[in-house]
């Protein structure tokens, strides 16, 4: 497979390949350790030909573990990709069978890569992920309106002055007092 670079600061994007490996290396790649090889790179790093890949924002898993969904229904409903780039491809994303790999943009922290896939990966698309709309909802409840409650009892009023310090003083006698008793028992 010819290389390909992801943009950097790519957002909101999905890669979606299928694998033509036995089992136990696709499980190996479905795995979210932390072992690597020899060559110091996590499996999906070797996998995608790339120096860099959070293993947190991949997803490798057997087409058939999702049911009746199908890939198709787990990209729409799942990850909200693209309805149009799903149509598009609808008919690669039906033949797909064994396993799958998901690459999520933030798999690259925002950062530029080039991705050298090895052979047994074949890309079947990049679709977009919705983003949910953020528009402000207008509230036209009366409860939502600010200051709606009515005050049902008038605030305290503070004391004066003279009740204040005339406290003070009382407590300073008292303290005076204990110091005086305690120093001469």
């Amino acid at each position: 497979m010819p290389q390909f670079t992801v943009p950097k600061g790519e957002y909101g994007k999905l890669r979606v390949f299928a694998l033509s490996l036995s089992d136990d290396a696709a499980q190996a790649l479905h795995d979210n350790d932390d072992i690597k090889s020899a060559d110091d790179l996590h499996p999906q790093e070797r996998a995608l030909g790339t120096g860099f890949v959070d293993a947190n924002h991949v997803e490798v898993f057997r087409v058939s573990d999702l049911d009746t969904l199908g890939l198709v229904g787990y990209l729409r409903d799942g990850i909200d990709a693209n309805e149009a780039e799903i149509a598009r491809d609808a008919a690669k994303l039906a033949a797909v069978d064994g396993w799958v790999m998901l690459v999520y943009s933030m798999a690259f922290g925002g950062a530029e890569a080039t991705l050298s896939p090895i052979p047994e990966l074949t890309l079947i698309g990049t679709y977009t992920q919705e983003q949910a709309d953020r528009a402000p909802i207008p509230l036209e409840s009366d409860a939502a309106a600010p200051y709606t409650g009515a005050p049902t009892a008038s605030p305290p009023i503070p004391p004066n002055g003279r009740a204040g310090g005339s406290l003070v003083v009382v407590g300073l006698a008292v303290l005076a007092a204990l110091i005086l008793w305690w120093a001469f028992s």
